[in-house]
This record gives structure tokens, sequence and C-alpha cells, in this order.
């Protein structure tokens, strides 16, 4: 723990949160390239080798937001899903 946080570790990923649904386990970190910020995330499955995504985050210059994994909610060919809800109350500040 650092900082009152409990941390992740797979492959040199140092992950600040983990969401599980069914069988998979989300490992989800923060990557900064200049101004931009990526949210990496790390799909990890007992069955198959790990799957790793960089997502760009609009917005981010806050930094507070909340992820959550859901299932499928009905949408044909999606297994689960990470639900990334950015938390804005600036004016000005295009939030969700």
């Amino acid at each position: 723990m650092v900082q009152g946080k409990e941390g992740y570790v797979l492959g040199g990923l140092i992950a600040f949160a983990r969401q599980e649904i069914m069988d998979e386990t989300y490992l989800i970190s923060l990557k900064k390239e200049g101004e931009e910020v990526y949210l990496k995330t790390r799909l990890v499955r007992a069955d198959a080798p790990y799957l790793e995504v960089a997502t760009k985050l609009s917005n981010a210059a806050s930094g507070v937001f909340s992820i959550k994994a859901h299932d499928n909610r009905g949408l044909a060919d999606v297994v689960n899903m990470l639900h990334v809800d950015l938390l804005s109350e600036a004016c000005g500040v295009e939030g969700g």
C-alpha cells in the first residue's frame, strides 16, 4: 500500500485500480505522453494471455474519474465493458 492505496502489479504495470466481472480481471493505470493522458487497461483471464489497450482520455486534466465493470448490458457481441466517468464540477468542463 502506498499513501493508503492498494495496487496491483502485472508484467511491469503498476495498476491503481482493479475491476472484476465474471472470470475476468481488469487492471487499470494511467499513462501520460506530453499533455495527453491515457487510460491503460489490461484484461487478465486464466485461460488466455492478457490483453492490453491504451485509451486517450478527453478532459482528463482534473484526474478525477470513476471506473466500473459491467456485463454486456444486452449488447450483442459484447462480453463485458468498462464505464469510465470523468468527475468534473467546474463551469465549462465537460464531464461523463
